[in-house]
């Protein structure tokens, strides 16, 4: 049970762990039901509900209250004292009573003997306290160079625009550094004091730009201009000890990144490192706090990869090739410096909660565990002093929404949109049945990120993969619904996998080196299109549904796509970002876009396909809503549907008849910043 949460033992729970009202959740956390119905709309209290709707039954996992008390309970400290409930009357008695303070006082007696007389110079103990408590997404903190300010992006009070903002550790309200419309985050700050650099990023372009700013606000610079990638590293940047040079991962056309040097005053790069040619790449940098050695994140895919050592020059060239430092299988991350230059901490993530650890910064150290502050939440970073800590807590949460525009003719009016699945966590990736009546989805409320299946009102939800760990992404139905298509790195490589509906053990269907993702099924259930890139570069290929040797179908760039219904185009976009959808025969040959105006907005997947043409979504800010827009294979034009006021995510699915769909909201984390003081 959750340890801090009171002083007063928690009543047993069933003897499977699970506790089957709001009543028996109330009493497990020591609270009362209003307090703890409001933490699981505001806090992501891990509630789960049968089918029914709002009014149906509700049950929660102990385990799961455990975690998320782990992630989320310092920070309520405060909140939870003042809102304890009173004991129950005949609990305790006024002997009772005068008990406790008579052994709360010996305890502070001898707490105190200890400290001041038979251990004077015992440090300080750790602490943990919320930073920051404001409403809205908080993301990629960083450290002043002395250690009493923090830089990270917030979203606002009004949660319209994220900005960067600055915190004195303990003191009054934050000072906003940037206003403009695009997102600006991995805020880095220079040694000196003097800067602060970031990135920026207009949501939906395929590039984004690295900037310098003063600390204190004021006129910003351009350093670079860069392909977006797939990864979204912690930390983004570092600064050389001098103040002069970045050290960053820059991505090439094919959005695989290498390390370069970047000069702040000029904008010149100098590479540093080469990772293989088939893997994801290199990113994460953090610097020795003498500057000569870099740490970083070298990644086979971009769920999967562990931190590497370069030895540097004096002019911080690379000296050598990188040195593998730590060998984890799955979800490493965030690679930081202690203080003394002698350990590299990092995050791994396990059943969605992160968990630090540390390594000797040398070949051949041994991983150990940091188990005195308990579960962490993502994005560390430390201070210079190597005394601070602050991370992100809460976690990512993500609904599905179904929408039913006109099938023709559209207006561009509002279209109402009501929630169909929902829970605390991830729920993304909709994928209609081809008879209208289930979806299958991807969500992580078990745990992992799992396939799973539901009817098409959103109830009766049922896990379908268990991988344990490895993602399971981008499920797709077969034509007769009896099977699921989807990708993961289960076996270590990014491969896709057929699962039967009802559940079952995932089957392999390629085996080729690279990247294999984002699967979708021929009309006749014969073949299984997916994006590849064998060859060293992202192509649409085909393999035999039942197995077999996979054929390249383009030759110019592409990322799976859907077949159209007569079974004889394949519709793709060419690139990761948001691209032009071209068409190509289904057995390949001539690749030509469809038409300038049609677009998968953001990833490669995000646009469907039936017998009429093709539903895109467009936006200038996601945050704000999106117009939902279909191409029409008869009259060859663009139409706008309606307008959807919610904020637009990764992925949508059209029913066949076209007359509902389903999107996945934008992912939100809901959190704060939680600084750990007196770290050693």
């Amino acid at each position: 049970m959750p340890p801090s949460r009171s002083n007063e033992p928690a009543p047993a729970g069933p003897p499977e762990g699970r506790l089957e009202s709001w009543k028996e959740i109330a009493s497990y956390l020591n609270r009362d039901v209003r307090t703890v119905q409001r933490w699981e709309q505001t806090k992501g209290l891990p509630v789960r509900r049968l089918p029914g709707g709002e009014m149906a039954r509700v049950y929660a996992l102990r385990s799961e209250l455990d975690a998320w008390w782990s992630s989320r309970g310092i920070h309520l400290a405060s909140e939870a004292e003042a809102e304890s409930p009173a004991p129950p009357p005949g609990k305790r008695n006024r002997r009772g009573v005068w008990a406790g303070v008579a052994l709360g006082l010996a305890s502070v007696a001898l707490l105190a003997l200890w400290r001041f007389v038979l251990n004077p110079a015992a440090p300080p103990p750790l602490r943990v306290v919320p930073l920051t408590s404001y409403g809205g997404e908080i993301s990629y903190p960083s450290f002043s160079p002395d250690g009493k300010q923090v830089v990270f992006t917030w979203n606002g009070e009004k949660q319209d625009n994220h900005d960067l903002y600055v915190k004195q550790i303990g003191l009054g309200e934050p000072l906003r550094l940037t206003r403009d419309p695009a997102m600006d985050s991995w805020a880095s700050w220079s040694p000196d004091g003097r800067y602060i650099a970031f990135v920026r990023w207009q949501v939906g372009l395929p590039t984004f730009q690295v900037r310098v700013i003063p600390a204190l606000g004021g006129a910003e610079r351009l350093l670079a201009e860069c392909p977006l990638t797939e990864v979204w590293p912690a930390p983004a940047a570092s600064w050389t000890p001098d103040s002069r040079w970045l050290i960053m991962g820059f991505p090439n056309a094919q959005a695989r990144t290498s390390l370069f040097l970047i000069s702040v005053e000029t904008g010149e790069r100098k590479r540093l490192t080469s990772p293989p040619p088939d893997w994801n790449g290199d990113d994460s940098p953090v610097l020795s706090p003498d500057g000569s050695q870099v740490a970083f994140m070298r990644r086979p895919g971009p769920e999967s990869g562990n931190v590497f050592l370069l030895n540097l020059n004096h002019d911080y060239t690379a000296q050598g090739e990188p040195q593998q430092l730590t060998h984890e299988p799955c979800c490493t991350a965030n690679p930081v410096w202690t203080g003394d230059g002698r350990q590299i901490l990092y995050l791994t993530n396990d059943q969605d909660i992160s968990t630090l650890h540390r390594i000797p910064a040398h070949l051949g150290g041994r991983s150990e565990t940091v188990d005195t502050i308990g579960a962490l939440g993502n994005q560390l970073a430390i201070s210079r002093q190597g005394d601070k800590l602050v991370y992100v807590s809460g976690q990512t949460d993500s609904d599905l929404w179904r929408v039913e525009p006109p099938t023709h003719g559209g207006s561009g009016a509002a279209l109402a949109a009501s929630r169909v699945l929902s829970s605390t966590r991830i729920d993304a990736f909709p994928d209609i049945s081809p008879d209208g009546k289930r979806v299958a989805f991807g969500s992580n409320r078990s745990g992992t990120l799992e396939v799973w299946v539901a009817e098409a009102d959103g109830s009766g939800a049922r896990q379908v993969t268990a991988l344990g760990g490895p993602p399971a992404l981008l499920p797709r139905w077969s034509p007769d619904g009896k099977q699921i298509a989807f990708y993961s790195n289960l076996d270590g490589n990014r491969d896709i996998f057929v699962v039967n509906s009802e559940g079952g053990r995932p089957r392999r269907l390629t085996r080729a080196a690279g990247s294999n993702i984002a699967p979708t099924w021929s009309r006749d259930g014969k073949w299984i299109y997916f994006a590849s890139d064998r060859t060293g570069s992202y192509q649409c290929w085909k393999a035999p549904s039942a197995g077999g040797a996979a054929i390249q179908i383009t030759r110019n760039g592409g990322f799976g796509g859907f077949e159209s219904v007569d079974g004889g185009t394949l519709y793709y976009a060419k690139y990761y970002t948001p691209a032009v959808i071209w068409e190509v025969p289904a057995g390949g040959g001539e690749e030509r876009p469809v038409s300038p105006a049609v677009e998968a907005f953001r990833v490669p997947w995000n646009f469907a396909v039936n017998a009429g043409g093709i539903y895109t979504s467009a936006t200038t800010n996601p945050l704000a809503g999106f117009e939902i827009r279909f191409y029409s294979f008869a009259s060859r034009a663009t139409e706008v549907l309606g307008r959807v006021e919610k904020p637009f995510g990764r992925s949508m699915s059209v029913s066949p008849d076209g007359r509902w769909l389903l999107f996945q909201d934008y992912p939100a984390r809901r959190g704060d910043l939680m600084l750990v003081e007196n770290f050693r």
